[in-house]
């Protein structure tokens, strides 16, 4: 009975001791089980940073591609880019030639240029649109009104019309007395510009930009002889006609826009020989001299300073031209602005694929 009695303890001690032991390798498997799928979780973080990483990479490249894409269609398909500023340049001839079967002028200009007189007066007035109308169906002639500011504010209106014998002056002011009341001498400002005076102003202006083109012409020769180290008469003409179609296409722009040029206006065409005539000799420059380059590669290092040069101007000149409050300065900011962006497509295109054409074709440091 003894015996029976220790061997049932001892039976009991090993199914405790079993128990526990099947207890213990129970919670050792769970904990094994929680650090692999710690491990796991720690194994996908990288893979998850991994599968983001292409991500960004695929983007750079997509852009890569696009900007490989249009640098491929410029350098292959360069000569029938041509035909875009070619058609912009024949419908700025077809404007302008049309604007003189009309009226007798390629382009509309003011009092300044043409003759007539200038009354200002320090009163503020609500319907300018209406007040311009008024006077012209009175008149039988165009009249421009518009605003006197300053800060913002306006200050007065100046009056344009193309008249300039007394009584059609008297007349002008006759009827302005009824818009704005009686009007005392003391109470406006008169300037009467004479038709030849004007003409004289417009003749001496166009000789102006006539003599500052050759005078740019000789010297561009002068300068391509210094850096290519032989006469270049070709690149020279390239760059003169680039310069000619800005202005042309600018001018046939202010006229689609009826924008009535002063002198200023005309003054700002000198300013805008100088800045279509800085990217040319910067690209011409670069193709002549860069003989260690391939043509095309040459091209892309000039464009890169000279696109940058001219969009810096052009940011200048559009703050300018909405900052100030000078009808004068406006003018001559947006005569600007127009021509740099036609500047942007006659250089790039127009310029750089005749250059590009007649460097291949005469084997001049060709690669």
């Amino acid at each position: 009975m003894q015996e029976q009695n220790q061997k049932d303890k001892l039976g009991s001690l090993d199914v405790s001791s079993s128990f526990g032991a099947g207890a213990g390798n129970a919670k050792d498997t769970s904990w094994i089980k929680e650090g692999g799928e710690q491990q796991k979780q720690e194994k996908e973080k990288p893979q998850q940073t991994q599968q983001k990483q292409p991500e960004s990479k695929k983007q750079g490249n997509n852009a890569e591609k696009k900007e490989n894409f249009i640098i491929r269609t410029y350098d292959k398909h360069y000569k029938k880019l041509l035909l875009i500023p070619a058609a912009i340049t024949i419908l700025a001839f077809a404007i302008l030639l049309s604007n003189y079967a009309r009226t007798g002028e390629f382009f509309d200009t003011d009092v300044s240029i043409k003759g007539g007189v200038t009354i200002t007066i320090p009163q503020a007035y609500g319907d300018l649109e209406g007040l311009q109308d008024f006077l012209t169906s009175s008149l039988g002639t165009a009249v421009n009104v518009r605003a006197l500011s300053e800060a913002g504010t306006q200050k007065g209106i100046i009056i344009d019309a193309s008249i300039q014998k007394d009584e059609e002056v008297s007349r002008l002011l006759s009827f302005l007395s009824e818009k704005l009341g009686a009007l005392s001498e003391e109470q406006y400002s008169l300037q009467v510009i004479g038709s030849s005076l004007g003409a004289s102003f417009f003749k001496s202006m166009i000789t102006s930009i006539i003599i500052a083109l050759l005078v740019m012409a000789v010297v561009v020769l002068v300068y391509f002889r210094i850096a290519a180290g032989k006469w270049t008469p070709m690149p020279s003409l390239f760059v003169m006609w680039t310069v000619i179609v800005d202005m042309v296409c600018t001018f046939a722009a202010i006229s689609l826009l009826e924008v009535k040029l002063s002198t200023a206006g005309l003054a700002a065409f000198l300013m805008l020989i100088g800045y279509s005539v800085d990217t040319d000799i910067l690209l011409t420059v670069r193709m002549l001299k860069g003989r260690d380059e391939k043509i095309f590669n040459r091209i892309l290092g000039a464009a890169k300073t000279g696109i940058f040069m001219t969009l810096t101007g052009m940011a200048a000149v559009v703050a300018g031209l909405f900052l100030t409050q000078s009808d004068t300065i406006k003018q001559i900011m947006l005569v600007l602005a127009i021509g740099l962006a036609f500047d942007l497509i006659h250089t790039w295109i127009t310029n750089t694929a005749i250059l590009r054409w007649y460097m291949e074709r005469n084997r001049y440091g060709t690669k």
